[in-house]
């Protein structure tokens, strides 16, 4: 991939957002509601076992909760399902 000169300053990732969100480019009320959606299973299983502080791990990604707020997203790179399969014991092993 042909990377392209950067002659301007660095983007943040929160000035990205908001300019996607203010140029019209995306509804972020509606992203917001669509992944709220998608997460409200797992979070509400999670309330039920836990206090407002947890993980949520979906399709690949890491969504991280606190207080009862989804503030980061990361790629999951297996360090938190393999700890979960090690809590679980043996006896849980879905195999």
């Amino acid at each position: 991939m042909r990377t392209i000169p950067n002659h301007g300053p660095v983007i943040s990732n929160h000035a990205l957002m908001r300019w996607l969100e203010r140029s019209g480019a995306i509804d972020a009320g509606a992203m917001r509601g669509l992944l709220a959606n998608s997460l409200a299973r797992a979070y509400q299983a999670a309330r039920s076992i836990t206090t407002r502080d947890f993980l949520i791990l979906a399709d690949g990604l890491v969504y991280v909760v606190r207080q009862d707020t989804v503030v980061t997203v990361c790629d999951d790179d297996g360090r938190h399902t393999t700890r979960a399969w090690l809590l679980a014991g043996p006896d849980q092993d879905a195999g």
